[in-house]
């Protein structure tokens, strides 16, 4: 936590946030938890950049995150996405999303 507070506070713009899993903490990965984002590093450490996610094609989210919830990066303010498998269903869900296909 330290690091990220002296990052912040030197005026560092993002955030990459990672597929981490604290189980004693939160029951979700960090990439996907209100805890780490809204609670942690938007109001506790007072971040006010944007936030990006890890590569969502990783199998860390692939394997625990509910895939068909196209609001919930929204949600927790996550700014960007990043997706390098082209034919991941998550971006076809997106694109439908965001797109309004």
């Amino acid at each position: 936590m330290v690091v990220f507070r002296e990052l912040i506070n030197f005026g560092v713009d993002y955030v990459m946030i990672g597929h981490l899993l604290f189980p004693k903490i939160d029951k979700r990965i960090s990439s996907i938890s209100s805890y780490w984002i809204r609670d942690v590093l938007r109001k506790r450490l007072m971040f006010k950049g944007r936030v990006i996610t890890d590569d969502l094609s990783m199998d860390a989210f692939k394997n625990t995150a509910d895939i068909q919830n196209e609001n919930l990066f929204d949600e927790l303010g996550i700014d960007g996405l990043i997706v390098t498998e082209r034919e991941h269903p998550l971006l076809r869900n997106l694109v439908r999303y965001r797109v309004g296909i």
